[in-house]
């Protein structure tokens, strides 16, 4: 579990090493992602494998066959290794899992999360076992293991994922997301997985704006030295502009405590009656987040919400110009010890800090990338997180591409 995986698929590997090898034999061109070795999340089928989603209830015979992403990264040359670690059902973002055993923070000798839910993923990129790795977005779970395991992590702008072959748990948020050591093997994943490939910006065109943050939600200090070095190195090498008089992270926290959240209630109308039924499979914690999470009133409280956030989207669109990206810290704090987690009345409150800066953003659809900016005093990685409405996510990756290599040590 330290790598991150929680099946190997050895035989697999094998297989698509060796049919790599006939084509290159056979002098048929290189396919984009030629002998990249990948591990997904598990909450995609694998052929021959059970999906479990990190619980003790789900995933009793093997799937008869890949997910359509997991078909077409192998067709695209892609060697699958395995499948990762996640906390369970996905229902966190810290990287705990009470149900089964979770893949401890790469970077610290005592026992630390390494972010969730795609915790797995995270640690197999940052311990070299794999090129890349897949996971899934609803509210920052691609982009705080990234940041607490030092590697690059993309939410791009929402693509609904095939529900055949996948354990969904937002429908309407969960995006599919790369992580990668390198913001160039993000980019490889993900045109791969889009089918798509990035287009040219006007010269020029591409400027930073430091998004300023909110009091309640400015990072802790060991984090914010971190990235204010970070920021002061990329202003001196990259252009830079005023920020949009907007306040994207507010207004989304402000729509939560009216409204509530959606991925909750999506993840609740799919799952609640099967936890509840699993009865003592599941653990004492997930019972009790889906027992606090309120029902909807009605379809109107949800339809309420969807046209709150179409507002919210539209209105950040408009607020941002065109080849502006936003700049902004990835999560405000260092990764908790899992020591921590237990202490009276810390857990809820390290929950709701540790990803107060991600998940506004999958509200906003926008397309958001975390690159590693150093590290604490602690030797824990910071992680800079750069953002741009939905649908310019080659602003971002582009950005970030110049910022990582201004950044690199």
């Amino acid at each position: 579990m330290d790598e991150g995986f929680v099946q190997r698929t050895p035989e697999r590997a094998r297989a698509e090493l060796a049919d790599a090898g006939r084509r290159a034999r056979g002098g048929r061109p290189a396919r984009p992602l030629e002998g990249v070795r990948i591990a997904w999340k598990d909450t995609f089928d694998l052929a021959g494998y059970p999906t479990r989603a990190g619980t003790r209830f789900l995933g009793e015979s093997p799937a008869a066959r890949d997910h359509p992403l997991v078909a077409g990264l192998a067709a695209a040359g892609a060697i699958c290794v395995g499948k990762t670690a996640l906390t369970e059902l996905a229902c966190s973002v810290l990287g705990e899992n009470d149900a089964v055993a979770a893949p401890r923070n790469p970077h610290s000798r005592t026992p630390r999360v390494c972010g969730g839910s795609s915790s797995g993923s995270a640690v197999a990129v940052a311990r070299g076992v794999v090129d890349a790795a897949l996971g899934t977005d609803c509210g920052g779970s691609v982009r705080l293991p990234a940041t607490w395991c030092g590697v690059v992590g993309f939410k791009p702008t929402t693509v609904p994922i095939d529900p055949s072959g996948y354990m969904a748990f937002s429908p309407t948020l969960d995006t599919l997301g790369p992580l990668a050591p390198t913001v160039a093997g993000a980019i490889a994943i993900h045109e791969a997985a889009r089918d798509a490939t990035l287009a040219a910006s006007p010269p020029g065109r591409l400027r930073l704006a430091a998004l300023p943050v909110p009091a309640p939600l400015r990072p802790d200090p060991a984090t914010a030295a971190v990235l204010d070095r970070a920021l002061h190195t990329l202003a001196r090498r990259l252009p830079f502009e005023d920020p949009p008089r907007c306040d994207p992270l507010g207004c989304a926290h402000d729509a939560r405590r009216r409204t509530g959240s959606l991925a909750a209630l999506e993840g609740a109308a799919l799952w609640r009656d099967r936890v509840r039924a699993a009865g003592d499979r599941v653990s004492a914690r997930l019972s009790r987040w889906f027992d606090a999470v309120e029902s909807p009133a009605g379809g109107a409280h949800v339809a309420a919400l969807h046209a709150e956030r179409r507002a919210a989207i539209a209105a950040f669109d408009r607020a941002v110009p065109a080849g502006t990206v936003l700049a902004l810290p990835a999560s405000p704090i260092e990764p908790p010890t899992f020591a921590a987690l237990e202490q009276p009345g810390a857990y809820d409150a390290l929950y709701a800090r540790s990803h107060s800066l991600l998940w506004p953003f999958n509200h906003l659809d926008a397309a958001a990338i975390t690159i590693p900016c150093g590290h604490t005093a602690h030797g824990l990685p910071v992680g800079l997180q750069l953002v741009a409405p939905r649908g310019r996510d080659g602003d971002v990756l582009r950005a970030a591409q110049a910022a990582e290599s201004v950044l690199a040590p």
